[in-house]
């Protein structure tokens, strides 16, 4: 009786098992084209195409002949997965393919977006027909080693086709802040994070102690210049930077794996923040790279990573403009700068949708209430609450244009640019 009701229990197990493994299987199927599975997209596909078809001869030649057991529902399962993520990867294959073929004009949507390295023929291509008005550049888009000479052939190329098709030129743009966000470093030298530096100068008072102001202006001016001098040599226009986030008085969260901008930020006090940036993006223009304030609405006081959690800024619209907001509208306001719009809900704005598609924020708060006319950025689409969020990419991109934002970034997963180009060209 014993071992009757501990057998019953392990088969009970077992189909539990069964259960749950199928559902893991159709689930991450389903979701091949995340950007969460974007380095290993290629194998997964592989291995579910080729685990389908082991299901198929399996059902041909045994599966038939015995009754229906757990076996049959994950082969049932596998079968249905490879279904499922072959009909994405054709999909995609499809909208690839009529991207880089049609003579149909692509530029009200592209001129829109920045997109990260898709191969040089590839990209090319798609700059030459006004399908995107940007690229986004890492050291891993080019071989090991290669220098600001390597790199600034690649974007003449790039800018070349442009010319010849008569349109304006790309927005070459990286992610230099210094620190542990250098994505041109080594080719463009390394250096310590500019918070870092300013450390002694981080204190209330700035307005006055002109001696303190004065020293913190060329500390600053003596990181930025050779740092643009290098981003401008490669060829870059565009520097996601500087980092205008006021740091935290908190530790960061266990899950802030991506974020941390305690480790990126410049300063807790905002006047030291604002004549920091102010200081670095004029140095940028001087050597003709346009400058980018993030992350708008300041991620000081969130807690979670937006990279994969909705996150909201709370406090009243007059607390953030007096405190976080101040150094992004007074070194908008002196320079034109360009800011970055984060995922991130601002509960006194607009507390339905994130900043970058809320037109309460860019249209109503930054554009006519504060009167910036700089360009406005999004961060990277392929983060979670964007991509998986209500819509996903296409009816974010839809929601963040009609607010009046200028450019949409889609640089981890860049290959999704072919299936938003083609839903929203369809419609």
């Amino acid at each position: 009786m014993t071992e009757s009701i501990s057998h019953g229990r392990g088969q009970a197990l077992a189909g539990l098992l069964v259960l749950a493994a199928s559902g893991l299987w159709l689930l991450v199927a389903a979701q091949l084209r995340s950007p969460y599975f974007c380095a290993l997209r290629g194998p997964l596909v592989g291995l579910w195409l080729g685990a389908g078809l082991a299901a198929v001869v399996w059902w041909l030649h045994g599966g038939r002949r015995v009754r229906v057991r757990r076996r049959h529902w994950f082969a049932a399962a596998v079968t249905l997965g490879a279904l499922v993520s072959g009909q994405q990867q054709v999909q995609h294959w499809l909208h690839r393919r009529w991207v880089l073929a049609t003579p149909a004009n692509l530029t009200p949507v592209g001129r829109h977006l920045i997109v990260g390295w898709l191969g040089l023929d590839t990209t090319r291509a798609l700059a030459a027909k006004g399908a995107i008005a940007g690229v986004f550049l890492t050291r891993r888009d080019f071989p090991p080693g290669a220098g600001l000479a390597e790199i600034r052939r690649v974007v003449d190329a790039l800018q070349s086709a442009r010319a010849e098709a008569g349109l304006p030129r790309l927005w070459i743009a990286t992610d230099q802040e210094g620190g542990p966000v250098a994505k041109l470093s080594p080719a463009v030298p390394a250096q310590p994070a500019l918070g870092t530096l300013l450390a002694e100068f981080d204190r209330p008072g700035l307005a006055d102690d002109p001696v303190r102001a004065e020293r913190l202006v060329a500390c600053v001016r003596a990181y930025a210049e050779p740092q643009a001098r290098a981003l401008a040599a490669a060829g870059i226009n565009l520097n996601f930077a500087p980092v205008l986030d006021l740091k935290p008085e908190r530790a960061i969260g266990l899950l802030d794996r991506h974020t941390k901008i305690d480790t990126r930020a410049l300063g807790r006090e905002p006047e030291v923040v604002s004549l920091a940036g102010e200081t670095y993006v004029r140095v940028l223009a001087e050597h003709g790279i346009t400058a980018v304030l993030k992350h708008f609405p300041g991620l000081g006081r969130v807690g979670a990573d937006t990279h994969h959690f909705r996150a909201e800024l709370t406090g009243s619209a007059e607390e953030l403009e007096a405190h976080d907001w101040h150094p992004f509208r007074t070194v908008a306001s002196r320079t034109g700068a360009a800011i970055m719009l984060g995922h991130v809900v601002v509960g006194a704005v607009d507390a339905r949708q994130p900043a970058s598609c809320s037109a309460a924020v860019a249209r109503g708060l930054l554009r006519e209430r504060w009167g910036l006319r700089g360009l406005l950025v999004t961060d990277d689409f392929s983060m979670a609450p964007i991509f998986h969020g209500p819509g996903g990419l296409t009816e974010a991109t839809r929601r963040s244009l009609a607010a009046g934002v200028d450019l949409i970034l889609l640089s981890y997963d860049a290959e999704a640019v072919f299936d938003l180009l083609a839903e929203l060209w369809s419609e």
